[in-house]
């Protein structure tokens, strides 16, 4: 077959294609009772209208000229190229906001914007997203699989952060990840993720991580309201949202609508995170101005009533149903200060299994937000926090904890008092719904915080040993320093008596705060923290040791195992012999023996990590041979 040949035969299957496709997007179009017009009967040169929102709530007609259709611009995805015209577009150009706006020829639907190509663009040119692949995607809720998570916990480190806290790069690198699922700044309209009811101080931290996400960041007016109405009302043109947070703050998306046929919608023109099937919150939306830019215009937008739920989000757009109700967990913060004296925030976060692992970063930027109104300006302070989680089947896993950075890392890094306190509540949401393992759906949050003005914290400055040898049946006693912010130095004394039945050569004793222990402990015996079903992981998260603590753990080494979550420790020879024959999966090694951890409540943060080591003499060993000095590690 010669060249020529070969390339007649792939352009009849290209035509061959885009006829089935078409076929079964008109057959899908009678379905939802809408005169569209083919691709393959679209050619340059034809003109026609296009629908959106400039400002309020009614649609109004932009002009619209084909110059092309743009063959495979996505894998088998054709776009039409097209002129905007018109006074408002000629000001505004492609707006953010637009994506999902109806574009007509004849009368007939052909598609939804959903594409500008570069910035400081002289002339309006837009990417149509043809009706026909928006179709397919209201198509796959016939067959909608189950939702799935979108990610596992090891992923991440949800876990860990709860236990020790979260790292400078943690939510960065968290957006970076989620970012190769939104589409391609370069040529998708950027769609508004909308602030309400943020401070200009949170937004500019927030804004790198959403651009990230590829978002653009807008401040709107007015929170979304949390209660859902039944008969909510769109129509092709209407401004739509799709939501994340809503009540006293919020947090959203904002496109358009491009079909409405009875109770089921199409919007944007394009995917969102490309997530499938999603059960996102979808509410109405009023525009409260478009601002002009050369770089970029877009719509300021507030968001209305819930009115539905956005149930596919795919390359060509998504799908909504009107009067759905969507599924939300309830959060309640509560904040007291001398300085804003008692304020409550009513939240409620979207509950979707495709966005468990995002859905802390917006939780933990909302939690922020309410912890900073109670601060007065930015004055030194300390956080007493409570947190619960409720869960379906009846359970509750609670947190308390105590911030007062000694250094703050950034205004809403982690390292701040509020930064610290965020990220607790919302690692432990994103520990709970991001996992290996079946757990029960989480019910509702509540968080009360006391915010006191000062800093309040302490860092382990010694631990003195008494002696450098013992003898099993002694008692060994250690004087820790506590350095406090303000420059005093107290001490705390702790004596232990050595088990005389020991046959240990050695005696440790670690001395640090609630983080700086349990890091130790996750370097030294990590398999302690990598839980094997629901149950461990619930233990582990009850179970995490706070700040406004000081704990003293006396260890020495023994061979021992985690079975089935409980540790057992110092085994006989003969019976790790047998545990080691029949190891299952659950069973995991330790590296040493924990024989006594004392916890000491402190009114303060307490942050650093000791180590000192005592020799143990066995009774009738040759005292020449006796080693002095004392060892001493590690610090947080």
């Amino acid at each position: 077959m010669s060249e020529r040949q070969r390339t007649g035969v792939f352009n009849r299957l290209l035509r061959t294609c885009a006829l089935l496709l078409w076929t079964s997007a008109v057959a899908a179009a009678q379905s939802w009772d809408l005169n569209i017009l083919p691709l393959d009967q679209i050619k340059p040169g034809m003109q026609g209208v296009g629908k959106t929102v400039f400002t309020g709530e009614g649609a109004e007609e932009f002009g619209v000229q084909v110059l092309d259709i743009i063959r495979n611009f996505y894998p088998q995805t054709d776009l039409i190229l097209v002129r905007l015209t018109g006074d408002r577009v000629e000001q505004t150009g492609v707006v953010s906001g637009m994506s999902g706006s109806p574009v007509y020829l004849d009368g007939k639907l052909i598609g939804a914007v959903a594409v500008r190509f570069g910035e400081f663009a002289k002339e309006p040119i837009a990417g149509v997203m043809p009706i026909g692949y928006m179709l397919e995607v209201a198509d796959t809720e016939r067959t909608r699989p189950q939702a799935v998570r979108s990610a596992f916990s090891g992923e991440y480190g949800f876990m860990r952060n709860v236990l020790v806290g979260a790292d400078a790069n943690f939510w960065p690198t968290l957006a970076q990840t989620w970012s190769g699922r939104a589409m391609n700044q370069q040529s998708r309209i950027e769609s508004p993720l909308v602030f309400s009811g943020f401070t200009d101080a949170v937004l500019a931290q927030a804004a790198p991580l959403m651009r990230t996400l590829g978002f653009q960041l807008v401040s709107g007016g007015g929170a979304t309201a949390a209660n859902f109405q039944a008969h909510g009302k769109l129509e092709p043109g209407s401004s739509v949202s799709q939501v994340f947070i809503s009540g006293d703050l919020s947090i959203d998306v904002t496109g358009t609508v491009t079909a409405v046929d009875r109770n089921r919608i199409l919007a944007f023109g394009h995917h969102i995170f490309n997530l499938g099937p999603t059960r996102l919150p979808m509410a109405s939306s009023r525009v409260l101005t478009t601002l002009s830019s050369l770089m970029g215009s877009n719509k300021m937008a507030s968001s209305q009533d819930i009115i539905g739920s956005m149930r596919q989000d795919r390359l060509a757009g998504g799908y909504g149903e009107l009067g759905t109700a969507p599924a939300q967990v309830p959060v309640v913060v509560q904040t007291h200060s001398a300085a804003q004296g008692r304020r409550a925030f009513s939240l409620y976060l979207a509950d979707d299994p495709a966005l468990n692992n995002l859905m802390p970063l917006f939780l933990r930027i909302a939690v922020f937000q309410c912890l900073v109104v109670a601060q007065l300006a930015a004055a030194p302070c300390s956080v007493q926090l409570e947190g619960a989680v409720d869960l379906a089947d009846g359970s509750r896993i609670t947190v308390e904890d105590f911030f007062s950075a000694e250094q703050s890392l950034g205004f809403m890094a982690a390292g701040s008092e509020f930064g610290d306190a965020s990220d607790l509540i919302a690692s432990l949401l994103g520990a709970l719904w991001v996992s290996d393992f079946a757990s029960p759906a989480v019910s509702r949050i509540t968080l009360s915080a006391n915010i006191a003005e000062g800093e309040r914290y302490a860092r382990i400055h010694s631990v003195t040993p008494d002696r450098a040898e013992v003898n099993p049946g002694d008692s060994v006693a250690v004087a820790i320093e506590l350095a406090h912010h303000d420059g005093r130095i107290t001490t705390i004394r702790q004596s232990l008596a050595v088990p005389k039945t020991t046959t240990s050569s050695s005696l440790t004793v670690l001395v640090g705060g609630g983080r700086a222990l349990t890091q130790y402990d996750v370097q030294t015996n990590p398999e302690k923290f990598r839980p094997k079903n629901y149950n461990e992981l619930k233990e582990l998260l009850k179970g995490r040791r706070r700040n406004d603590r000081l704990y003293v753990q006396w260890r020495v080494p023994a061979p021992g195992l985690i079975v089935g979550g409980e540790e057992l420790a110092d085994l006989p020879p003969s019976v790790m012999g047998i545990m080691n024959h029949r190891r299952v999966s659950e069973d995991r090694p330790l590296r040493d023996r924990l024989l006594e951890e004392r916890v000491l409540p402190q009114d303060r943060e307490i942050a650093g990590f000791k180590r000192v080591v005592f020799r143990i003499i066995p009774a009738g060993g040759d005292p020449s041979r006796r080693e002095t000095g004392i060892e001493a590690a590690g610090e947080w």
